[in-house]
């Protein structure tokens, strides 16, 4: 066999000249595709990560929120208006006040019966379509329902959550 022969048959045996830049485009549109796919992920919140304070804004004024505190289950209810006047019902209290966010992302309440007592801060998480906020001295307060769309905050006809 001469060497010319012995070419031609290798040739033949391997894949096409037009296959070759086929396979390579392929291989390097999966490697685009995962990278894009992974990137895409690294920069999605995870599912219970802080809401940051533009979040907090945008998802929290025009709510009436109730819920239970983690450590004892208690009832409240928390109505934000859109301007953050706030009214907070909890052991038969109905406490008038305002809210509003402080970077990197929290939301902070005071209350006009004891101004004195300053202000009540918490970093906020989704539960769902719910909230958990999380506060030191605050503790800790789960959202069971959150109604959106609240345009003022007046205290409830029926008074306070007992």
């Amino acid at each position: 066999m001469s060497i010319a022969s012995a070419n031609q048959t290798s040739r033949s045996m391997s894949p096409s000249a037009s296959a070759r830049p086929q396979t390579l485009l392929c291989a390097l549109l999966l490697s685009l595709g995962f990278a894009l796919a992974g990137a895409a992920y690294a920069q999605a919140p995870a599912p219970n990560a802080p809401l940051t304070s533009e979040e907090i804004a945008r998802e929290l004024a025009g709510t009436r929120m109730t819920g239970v505190t983690l450590y004892g289950g208690e009832p409240w209810s928390e109505c934000i208006a859109p301007d953050w006047t706030t009214t907070y019902e909890f052991r038969n209290q109905t406490l008038a006040g305002r809210g509003w966010t402080e970077p990197p992302g929290r939301v902070c309440f005071q209350y006009d019966l004891d101004p004195q007592l300053g202000a009540f801060c918490f970093r906020v998480t989704r539960n769902g379509r719910n909230y958990i906020f999380w506060g030191g001295e605050g503790g800790v307060f789960t959202s069971t329902d959150v109604l959106r769309g609240v345009t003022s905050c007046a205290v409830p006809a029926s008074g306070p959550v007992s």
